[in-house]
Parts: C-alpha cells; sequence; structure tokens
C-alpha cells in the first residue's frame, strides 16, 4: 500500500501577495491570505528545517512561523458544560 508522506505546516509572511509565485515551489499553498499577506504552506517533514532556512533567506519573505496545530488539545469533552 503507498505510504503517505508526513507533511509540516508553516506560515509564511510576504510583503507583496504576488510573492505567493515564487513560494510556491517550496510545498503546496492551503491558504492564501488577502489582507494579511501570509500563506499557509504544506512541506515535507523531512525537508523541514531546510524549507525554513530557505524561505526565511528570500527577500520577499517577512517572517516563517511554524504551526503549532500538533501541540493544541483537541479533546473538547466538557468544555461546554456550566457549572451551575
Amino acid at each position: 500500500m503507498l505510504a503517505l508522506p508526513t507533511r509540516e505546516k508553516l506560515i509564511v509572511y510576504l510583503k507583496h501577495r504576488r510573492d505567493i509565485r515564487k513560494i510556491r515551489k517550496f510545498g503546496d499553498c492551503l491558504y492564501q491570505s488577502q489582507a494579511m499577506n501570509y500563506v499557509v504552506l504544506y512541506v515535507d517533514a523531512e525537508k523541514y528545517q531546510t524549507t525554513i532556512d530557505k524561505l526565511e533567506a528570500l527577500p520577499c519573505v517577512t517572517k516563517v512561523l511554524p504551526s503549532y496545530y500538533k501541540e493544541v488539545d483537541r479533546d473538547f469533552v466538557g468544555s461546554l458544560e456550566r457549572d451551575n
């Protein structure tokens, strides 16, 4: 059976929206914000740190942030119950 590659999510802030074309070669663009000039980018887990270093070296990138989605607790059982 074909194994799916593990991917990591990055948040890449850009100077201009037109620079998205330069970023697409590093991974899969999932979302592009028009107002805040950022891109949600999925990259291979094996190339994660090298991709961050390459993106930060580009003049069109203002900052690169990792996604903390895996660290967030997604167990919401009991979070909506109220103590009366």
